[in-house]
C-alpha cells in the first residue's frame, strides 16, 4: 500500500508541475476518497500542491482532516491565504496557529 501512496503521491505533484492541474486535482481525489494518505509529509505535499494551484478551498479542507500537523502545514495554510487576497482569514489561522 505504501508504493501505491507514493507513487500516487509523486504522479500528483508532478502533474502540478507540468500544469496538468485537473489531472492532479483528479487524481488526489481519488486519493482522498481511497484514504491512502497517512503521513504528515503526503499530507503536506498534497497541501502544498492544492495551496500553488490556486485550491485554496480545497486546501483548507485537506487541512482540516489532518491528524497531525507542523510548522510547514500552518505555514503553507497562512500563506495561501494571503497569497490570494484573504487576509482576515490569514490573520485568523495565524492566530489559531499561535494559541
Amino acid at each position: 500500500m505504501y508504493r501505491l501512496n507514493l507513487g500516487l503521491v509523486n504522479f500528483s505533484r508532478t502533474c502540478y508541475r507540468l500544469g496538468q492541474i485537473e489531472l492532479a486535482h483528479h487524481i488526489h481525489s481519488i486519493v482522498d476518497t481511497i484514504g491512502i494518505i497517512h503521513s504528515k509529509y503526503d499530507f503536506n505535499q498534497f497541501l502544498n500542491d492544492l495551496s500553488k494551484s490556486g485550491r485554496i478551498d480545497e486546501a483548507r479542507q485537506l487541512f482540516d482532516k489532518m491528524p497531525e500537523r507542523d510548522g510547514f502545514s500552518w505555514n503553507t495554510m497562512i500563506a495561501a491565504y494571503a497569497n490570494s487576497g484573504r487576509l482576515t482569514e490569514a490573520r485568523t489561522t495565524f492566530r489559531l496557529h499561535s494559541k
